[in-house]
């Protein structure tokens, strides 16, 4: 199954504007975001979302609290969730030893980071992650 993001564009921008000012937090074995973006997008947010595919087709929920933003998944798609990215690094010869029964911290805040910040950069990644018309419009299956 072959995945195309279509994301409105003053979504991608809000969050490469509110990313500026947020050292993001690295995973090991990152699923390649490049083949599933948009190319004019692919450079500019591969960085800030390594494991987009991961979480937006899981439907992770974007969740803030005290120490930064994490990512969390709902529990009753974990079991199809760990097969497709088992699945996905085996077609594409990676290894991924991702636990996803755990939550992901993809940014921790600093003392430094007000907290307006820190809600425009959550507030940006809600709107992309946890509004399910956004998720029905983020992918298509390519018939091809």
């Amino acid at each position: 199954m072959q995945y195309t993001v279509h994301i409105d564009d003053q979504i991608i921008n809000n969050i490469k504007e509110c990313t500026k000012k947020f050292k993001i937090l690295p995973m090991e074995d990152k699923i390649p975001l490049s083949p599933l973006l948009q190319p004019e997008y692919a450079g500019e947010v591969q960085d800030f979302i390594s494991t987009y595919e991961q979480f937006m087709i899981n439907f992770g929920k974007v969740i803030l609290d005290s120490q930064g933003i994490k990512i969390q998944f709902e529990s009753e798609s974990l079991s199809s969730i760990q097969r497709g990215i088992q699945e996905h690094c085996y077609l594409n010869e990676r290894t991924n030893d991702i636990d996803v029964t755990k939550e992901w911290y993809l940014c921790k805040f600093s003392n430094q980071i007000l907290e307006e910040d820190k809600n425009q950069l959550y507030n940006a990644l809600k709107q992309l992650m946890n509004d399910s018309k956004n998720k029905k419009q983020a992918f298509w299956t390519d018939p091809n």
